[in-house]
């Protein structure tokens, strides 16, 4: 399970052809028997369904999971009535050979602890772009691109996919979900259900990090992202990633990255 490494899909998606997002009770039954047009992301509010892929597999889905199916897959969905979804159908093109791309290298996957944060980005899109809005869903491509950032550090996160400690991962949802706050031990530790003592144990074992010094790191590579990426200055940058102080953030992005953070920015080509 890969998705294409961020800096990668920052650098290769030239184009987003098509981008559909809605809230939307589905069809009972849906037929993509020749194959789906489009990479499609489909996250599940409430109701229950029935995938049916190609390969002969089937998956019960349930409220909470995301389906991601590459373009050209093919499977059959049945939904029960009341269900209600968020789709975000769209196409990538890459920059140097220009072919239309999926964004992983397996077939349908099914996320089904899906993180706090990434169902949030999911609820709005839909919120903000429900069935009504689809003809100005291309405004939601600050969530898509929000929603691949934050899959990418989960898919890529070494104690989210080696452990299987239900505990932990809500912690690391909840780290990843508030790291721009500056959260106490013990409101971490009463939202995973361990002890303070126990958590920060368990954190500095599976990682070799402490709670805070994970939390650190994802504010700097969200930093690093908005350097690349906006116009914002450095002022805002901090403040948006959680530190009121820019002298403090700036010192300690140097201590992290080894330049400043208008040298990253410079470097990369902003």
């Amino acid at each position: 399970m890969k998705l294409l490494e961020w800096k990668h899909i920052k650098k290769t998606i030239i184009s987003l052809k098509f981008l559909n997002s809605l809230i939307v009770r589905p069809q009972l039954k849906a037929d993509y028997s020749n194959g789906s047009r489009y990479n499609k992301f489909v996250y599940v509010y409430y109701g229950n369904g029935i995938y049916r892929l190609e390969n002969g597999e089937t998956i019960n889905v349930t409220p909470g999971m995301l389906i991601y199916t590459p373009m050209g897959e093919r499977f059959i969905a049945q939904w029960e009535e009341n269900s209600r979804l968020c789709f975000l159908d769209f196409i990538i093109e890459e920059a140097e050979s220009g072919r239309l791309a999926t964004i992983y290298d397996k077939p349908t996957i099914v996320f089904e602890d899906t993180p706090n944060n990434i169902a949030e980005l999911f609820t709005r899109v839909g919120r903000n772009y429900p069935f009504e809005k689809r003809g100005t869903a291309l405004r939601a491509q600050k969530y898509f691109f929000d929603i691949l950032y934050e899959l990418s550090i989960f898919l890529n996160e070494p104690w989210i996919k080696e452990g299987n400690n239900r505990k932990l991962s809500r912690a690391f949802g909840y780290i990843r979900a508030h790291f721009t706050e500056d959260f106490s031990i013990e409101q971490l530790a009463e939202y995973s259900g361990y002890s303070p003592s126990r958590l920060r144990t368990a954190i500095k074992k599976q990682t070799g990090k402490t709670p805070i010094e994970i939390r650190n790191q994802m504010r700097i590579d969200k930093a690093c992202e908005y350097l690349a990426t906006t116009e914002m200055n450095i002022g805002e940058i901090a403040v948006k990633v959680g530190y009121r102080d820019t002298f403090y953030f700036s010192n300690y992005f140097k201590k992290c990255i080894g330049i400043s953070p208008s040298k990253y920015r410079r470097q990369s080509g902003l």
